[in-house]
């Protein structure tokens, strides 16, 4: 019986040591195993992962006879094809570091390759590596789409030779033989069915330009009216007189031509007052009047736009807005415009209201008409 037990006991002592040994030594080589093998598929994922990220970065691009590469990774070309559908190995590979570029003829002639292959596999198309010519045109002054040769404004004012008669009132006095006004060339030149000398039109401005053709100084000229101080003597700009109100209107000849067709015109001004530190009101209103027949004409305000800045004691304001008559959409423009096509003149009105009574500059630097 004792003998029996001590047997049983051994068996259980040998069945402990046995478990003892798989757990020490078995299990852990299993698992040892099976962190090994997923460790390996780990590595092998990154690194393809890896390799299709560089793949995905290589980039290359053909500018005139220059192979550049413009990506972070170095690119390795090991194979051409060529147009005739032969792929030429390329032994050794040509390495083009990042940010480095070759020149195409040193792989093959330009005009004879198709296609380039680099180690990583990606394929390059040539007609593919030429960027697109972006041509980028430059937005005109002012926007809406409006061209520079509608522009009338600056030096275009001049060289155009519009004919522009004024009008004007300062407070509640009519200006004298008021005249339209423009300095160009170190001349000042004043409009009489076009623009002459005023030297030849035995009209005297004794003035300094700098003050009134360049009041915000942004290098474009201005449009003044001028008036004569009496009939005698000097023509000067009508902020040389002190007043609360001043009316310049301006009427350009033959400005534009309507056609039956024309759906919209849209009209662009900026205008500058100076002043001596008050603050001005400024209504600006426009005109289209058939050229043959003044009863036929049109008339709206423009939503204006301002900005202030003060200089040596002097407030400037600067007005730009625009007006617009949409001829196909308003039977009142409609009745009166499209049915009468032709050419057309453009009146601006410009009413500066001050707070009291002060010298007031006034210009016009631009006007732009454009239909639709």
């Amino acid at each position: 019986m004792v003998r029996n037990l001590r047997r049983g006991q051994a068996e259980l002592i040998g069945g402990l040591i046995v478990v003892s040994v798989i757990i020490l030594i078995v299990i852990p080589l299993i698992l040892n195993m099976l962190t090994s093998s997923t460790t390996t598929d780990i590595r092998a994922y990154s690194q393809r992962l890896q390799f299709e990220i560089d793949r995905s970065s290589e980039k290359l691009l053909l500018i005139n006879n220059t192979l550049t590469n413009p990506s972070p990774i170095s690119i390795s070309i090991v194979r051409i094809w060529l147009m005739n559908k032969t792929p030429v190995d390329i032994n050794p590979p040509v390495e083009i570091p990042s940010g480095s570029n070759i020149g195409i003829d040193s792989l093959w002639n330009k005009d004879e390759l198709d296609a380039l292959v680099t180690s990583r596999g990606r394929v390059f198309k040539i007609s593919e590596l030429i960027p697109p010519t972006i041509t980028i045109t430059p937005i005109q002054y002012p926007p809406l789409g409006i061209i520079g040769s509608q522009v009338v404004g600056g030096s275009n004012l001049f060289e155009r030779n519009v004919s522009i008669d004024v009008t004007c009132t300062i407070g509640r006095t009519p200006c004298t033989y008021p005249i339209a006004g423009f300095y160009y060339n170190n001349t000042w030149y004043v409009n009489r069915n076009g623009w002459v000398p005023a030297s030849n039109a035995n009209i005297n401005i004794c003035v300094d330009q700098s003050q009134y053709t360049d009041l915000d100084e942004n290098k474009a000229h201005e449009l003044v009216v001028l008036t004569n101080m009496s009939r005698t003597c000097f023509y000067v700009p009508t902020g040389n007189i002190k007043a609360n109100n001043l009316v310049n209107s301006y009427l350009f000849k033959n400005f534009t031509y309507i056609n039956e067709s024309t759906s919209i015109i849209v009209i662009y001004v900026k205008s500058v007052v100076k002043s001596e530190e008050a603050q001005s009101v400024v209504v600006l209103s426009v005109s289209l009047i058939k050229t043959d027949d003044n009863t036929k004409n049109v008339t709206s305000y423009a939503s204006l736009s301002s900005a202030k800045v003060t200089r040596a004691g002097d407030l400037l304001q600067i007005y730009e807005g625009y007006v617009m008559f949409p001829i196909m959409q308003f039977h009142y423009f409609r009745s009166i415009i499209a049915g009468s096509p032709g050419w057309y003149d453009l009146n601006i009105t410009v009413e500066v209201v001050m707070q009291e009574n002060v010298y007031i500059w006034n210009s016009l630097e631009y006007v732009v008409i454009s239909a639709y």
